[in-house]
């Protein structure tokens, strides 16, 4: 029992870390994969790790100059005081909310460690029923709950996940189009 929930903390642990692997490939080719081993070997030495945490702090970067007043806006004109810019205001998280933006593993730990909780609990309770097959229903009726949350839980971080990178891919779109745009407008109208 001791060994399987061992097993299963390093298994969500190895899942909770997000991390990306960016390299050139013999083409020029930028590619970014979150699995390690499909980084072809002559390619490992030069990748470049790209950590979910620095991501997040890039995003929030990111938010903040969005909402942030422009210069121009800021600039007094004469004989007139200029508007206190207003700091964007994000809400500090608690403090497991900090602790899990820290060490992103600790959250799906926790999670164990309250599933194997709740499991000492239901064979505790399992124990002191008079049926054998009711206690069976109890086990069955927790491990399908289980089982139910963990997909939902996964099918959740999926979709977060792909809304997030979806949106960077759409930046990043947004950037090279408005940078192509800015190319062509700035040619001399000679050429």
């Amino acid at each position: 029992m001791a060994v399987c929930a061992c097993l299963c903390i390093l298994a969500v642990a190895q899942q909770a870390r997000a991390d990306y692997y960016k390299y050139t490939d013999s083409t020029g080719t930028v590619c970014i994969t979150n699995n390690r081993d499909e980084v072809p070997t002559r390619y490992r030495a030069s990748m470049k790790v790209i950590r979910e945490s620095d991501l997040a702090k890039r995003e929030a970067a990111v938010e903040n100059l969005a909402t942030a007043t422009p210069l121009a806006v800021n600039m007094p004109v004469r004989g007139t005081e200029p508007a206190p810019a207003a700091a964007p205001v994000t809400p500090a998280p608690g403090g497991f909310g900090q602790l899990t933006e820290s060490y992103p593993w600790l959250y799906p730990l926790a999670v164990v460690c309250g599933i194997g909780i709740a499991f000492a609990i239901v064979v505790k309770l399992a124990s002191r029923l008079p049926s054998p097959q009711l206690s069976r229903l109890v086990y069955i009726v927790f491990f399908l709950g289980t089982i139910v949350f963990a997909y939902k839980s996964y099918v959740g971080y999926m979709n977060d996940s792909y809304s997030r990178i979806k949106g960077q891919v759409l930046n990043m779109y947004q950037k090279a189009n408005d940078r192509e745009g800015l190319k062509t407008e700035s040619k001399p109208a000679g050429e």
